[in-house]
């Protein structure tokens, strides 16, 4: 009896051994066909397969996995989260399910779940600069600025990524009714998408008198570009109007694929062809000339800068940091240089896509990476200095929800755009909403004016000068402060730091945002004394015009002197200045001379009281004042060398008083007749007006007068005598006081002023 319940025993044991190597066979058959249909984005097919897979062995955690993949790109993220935990839970997997764990809870709105998960992810990835101690609550904050409405030319698929140009609105439909082509995607079961384009009408357009002409869709350049697999996003490059976008790879109409099998996205350009008289149309002939492009990995959604010397763009391309990465090309010399990725700032293990730039180099794009509110967010990222991109600001809601949103653009200005979400709508699928924002935004950086260190923890306050109401904000720790303004409004601004000269301010929010940089001065730092008086009289000049012009920062600052005719600034060290003063003097009969003179603070260490003294000539009009010492050869008219050195004196006079009109008139000595002397002296005349003139000043501004030898000098030591040559008793002939010396005297050029 022993016997025969061994054997029975062995007989089963047999059994379920046989039986469980015949349901791992069939699992792995299983795997095998759902793998060959993952492959191909039939996620469907190959979710059921998968489903049945895991029912025959529910241990193997790369089906679980795979699972969680198909429901999260089947856009069932409940789902996909029990999948994707089944999986995150165990230690023997790839760490990236922990990040698409989180992703998952993110989406169901489980956000202290989803930033512990996260923080687990980062730590086992070495990213510890990613660690979140606390939610950003402000993520959940609705942003009230944005008025949100969805667009009635939704249909019930995809409709997303809108682009304005000039006056139409692009966007990517896979609306089947309109379909070129009736082809379905297997990853979506629907027709592939193509670029379609609208008229923009104005808003006060009566609708009920808008012709079919007026509302109707129709597909971008329908014969060349939308044809067949998929047409996407598309941007504009506006220097050279041509148009850049996503598509399928493909060539004559057949699939091109990688070596994962798989067909990928690359970007082309469609050229605007001119017709000569500022209009033209795109071509049809759509150009790769990307040498980034590849067949193995995709580059997508496009958008560049408005001076068109950089393209960013979307791709899996090796080397990133997971999933999709946005990267950077520089255009040189019309070509594409090899792209830089833009960092762990901007990408993460998820992806990063849809990148849109302003015109200031702010970054609008969309991550499931970054933490937001769910599935794919909007996020703002502004410029820096250096020519990288700070750490990106969600947009929260409305422009974001716990659904995907993406695919933003704006207007020069900020204040209307389009954005694309599949949240729920009566539509259905991806939707194309309109925005519209209700104020502007004020944009401060507040930096040390010597070492332009940025300044945290600075107080600065807003103050509505129509209501009186304060916002008191500080700068972070890259001297950035923001806020809110309303549009049309007066504000005063107010900066305070200790240590620092207070700084003050208004300004009025007209069409657009306001952006400052403002400089602070250390307190007890260099000043600049300035006392202007009259140079004849030393006596002070109350009330007159001072500019001070920092020639590093080309700063300036504009005052006026008090009744002691003194007035002083706050300066920088190690830097160059260029101060200006002016009087404005009643009547017409003199004026004073401006005067500019230029100094620096190079090795001058604050504190420090550093004093200067301008001194203005008080000058009638229409009387001469001699050019010292612009001499000429005997018999010659040409400008000698030390004579244009004390001409360029004249011109400084011209360029510090720039209304000013003057005479030029050139004398001779008696020797030679006085017909030749005549032309000799207008010909000096002339050459010393061509010199001016070469120099930049106004060819109406001069006169050229020449009085040959009628005007002599009386003889310096010797009143009443002058150098006279008629007669051959002249004393220009016989007198020995009349020295080569007195006659290079005679020799001369002077100016008066004709009008102030």
């Amino acid at each position: 009896m022993r016997n025969l319940n061994l054997s029975i025993s062995i007989s089963f044991l047999f059994l379920f051994i046989a039986q469980l190597a015949f349901a791992q066979k069939t699992s792995t058959v299983l795997i095998n066909r759902a793998d060959a249909y993952y492959d191909q984005f039939n996620f469907r097919t190959a979710l059921d397969l998968y489903k049945n897979a895991d029912k025959k062995n529910s241990e193997n955690l790369y089906v679980k996995g795979r699972i969680g993949n198909c429901y999260k790109f089947l856009s069932e993220i409940q789902n996909a989260e029990e999948w994707y935990g089944a999986v995150a839970s165990s230690t023997e997997t790839d760490p990236i399910y922990k990040f698409y764990y989180a992703q998952a809870l993110m989406a169901n709105g489980k956000y202290v779940e989803a930033m512990n998960m996260l923080n687990i992810y980062n730590q086992i990835m070495g990213n510890e600069s990613a660690m979140m101690t606390e939610l950003p609550e402000v993520l959940f904050d609705e942003d009230s600025r944005f008025k949100v409405k969805i667009e009635d030319f939704n249909s019930k698929h995809a409709d997303f990524s809108p682009f304005v140009i000039r006056d139409e609105l692009f966007f990517i439909s896979n609306r089947k009714d309109d379909a070129y082509l009736s082809r379905d995607d297997v990853w979506s079961e629907r027709p592939f998408t193509q670029i379609y384009k609208k008229k923009l009408l104005s808003e006060d357009v009566n609708k009920d008198t808008l012709s079919k002409e007026d509302t109707k869709l129709e597909v971008f350049n329908k014969s060349s570009i939308s044809k067949r697999y998929h047409e996407g996003p598309l941007t504009l490059d506006e220097v050279q109007n041509d148009i850049y976008f996503t598509r399928s790879n493909y060539v004559k109409n057949k699939a091109v694929k990688g070596d994962d099998n798989e067909v990928n996205l690359k970007i082309l350009k469609v050229a605007f062809v001119s017709d000569g008289n500022g209009d033209g149309q795109f071509g049809e002939t759509m150009i790769d000339n990307f040498s980034f492009s590849s067949d193995d990995f995709s580059t997508a959604y496009p958008t560049i800068t408005v001076d068109g010397n950089y393209l960013i763009f979307a791709s899996d391309m090796p080397g990133g940091y997971g999933g999709l990465d946005l990267y950077v090309a520089e255009n040189v010399g019309g070509l594409w240089s090899n792209p830089i990725n833009l960092g762990s700032n901007i990408n993460t293990a998820g992806n990063e896509a849809f990148p849109f730039i302003m015109d200031d180099g702010t970054l609008y794009f969309s991550s499931d990476g970054l933490f937001g509110l769910g599935g794919y967010d909007i996020f703002e990222a502004k410029l820096k200095e250096d020519g990288s991109f700070d750490v990106p600001t969600n947009m929260r809601s409305p422009l974001n929800s716990t659904f995907d949103d993406f695919g933003i653009w704006m207007n020069d200005n900020y204040s209307k755009g389009y954005f694309t979400s599949n949240r729920p709508s009566e539509y259905g699928g991806d939707d194309i909403y309109s925005f519209e924002r209700e104020s502007f935004i004020f944009e401060a950086i507040v930096f040390d004016s010597k070492t332009e260190e940025k300044l945290n923890e600075v107080e600065v306050t807003l103050t509505n000068l129509d209501s009186g109401k304060e916002l008191n904000l500080k700068t972070n720790s890259d001297g950035y402060v923001t806020a809110d303004v309303l549009p049309n409004t007066r504000y005063g601004l107010k900066v305070f730091k200790d240590e620092y000269l207070p700084e003050e301010a208004e300004f009025i929010t007209a069409e657009d945002n306001v952006y400052a940089e403002i400089p602070l001065i250390k307190d007890f730092g260099i000043v600049l004394d300035v006392t202007v008086v009259d140079q004849d009289t030393k006596d002070e000049i109350p009330y007159a015009e001072v500019l001070l012009i920092n020639l590093r920062t080309e700063k300036e600052y504009q005052v006026t002197t008090n009744k002691y005719g003194k007035t002083s600034f706050v300066i920088d060290p190690d830097s160059e200045y260029r101060i200006k003063a002016s009087k404005d003097l009643p009547g017409v009969d003199s004026i004073y001379l401006a005067v500019t003179k230029e100094f620096n603070t190079f090795g001058t260490k604050a504190p420090a009281q550093l004093f200067t003294v301008i001194e203005l000539k008080k000058q009638p009009l229409g009387v001469d004042i001699i050019i010292e010492d612009i001499l000429y050869d005997l018999d010659k008219y040409a400008i000698r060398p030390d004579a244009a050195l004390i001409l360029d004196n004249l011109v400084k006079v011209l360029l510090d008083n720039p209304t000013i009109e003057i005479e030029l008139a050139s004398h001779t000595d008696c020797r030679a007749a006085q017909k030749y002397n005549m032309w000799l002296s207008a010909k000096r005349a002339e050459a010393a007006v061509n010199y001016l003139i070469e120099k930049g000043i106004d060819y109406r501004r001069l006169t050229a007068a020449g009085y040959g030898e009628s005007q002599p000098l009386e003889v310096p030591g010797s009143p009443g005598l002058y150098c006279t040559c008629e007669g051959s008793s002249g004393p220009g002939k016989t007198d020995p006081r009349c020295t080569e010396a007195v006659h290079q005297l005679n020799r001369r050029t002077v100016f008066n002023i004709l009008k102030k």
